[in-house]
């Protein structure tokens, strides 16, 4: 029988003294690192859609509220109606708010319009022509993402305006 000789620095012979073999350690790595980053994006994409979707519901709150608004003749009816349209839309919309909900609502009166008094209009009523505008702030909790570094809650605030429909009754 023939003896095989290994050469030194050959793969048998690394094999026979002990060394490391490190083919398909690439494959490995890549196994193990491709899922993980891959759920990173995942939270990152996650988080940025509970973010953008948070700004939505707050725009669209203090838009319903600047209309719902506008329909009453009071301003004391308009403050208290739109407060209530803001809070029923977030709510709706599924934000929870951690500190709740501000709404603030300012009358401005008509342009070219030195106030009711003017315009035959008992002041504190809601004239045609008139503008509502609105401010809803929320704290949006965020606090089911936070994994990813962010904030356990965030403040977003928009601002609304609708005009009094010029052609509506008056009281």
């Amino acid at each position: 029988m023939k003896r095989l000789r290994v050469k030194r620095g050959s793969v048998a012979g690394a094999r026979k003294t002990g060394a490391v073999d490190d083919r398909g350690m690439v494959s490995t790595e890549v196994a193990l690192l491709v899922p993980v980053t891959l759920f990173g994006f995942v939270l990152l994409i996650v988080a940025g859609g509970r973010i953008v979707q948070a700004e939505t519901d707050v725009k669209s709150a203090a838009q319903e509220a600047a209309r719902a608004a506008t329909f009453h003749n009071s301003e004391a009816a308009a403050r208290a109606e739109a407060s209530a349209v803001a809070a029923a839309n977030l709510t709706a919309s599924g934000l929870s708010c951690a500190l709740g909900e501000i709404v603030s609502t300012v009358v401005l009166p008509p342009s070219g319009a030195a106030g009711g008094a003017s315009t035959g209009l008992q002041s504190g009523s809601l004239q045609p022509n008139s503008v509502v505008s609105v401010t809803v702030t929320c704290s949006a909790d965020l606090s089911d993402v936070v994994a990813l570094g962010l904030p356990g809650s965030r403040t977003f605030t928009a601002e609304a305006f609708e005009r009094v429909d010029v052609f509506r009754s008056n009281p």
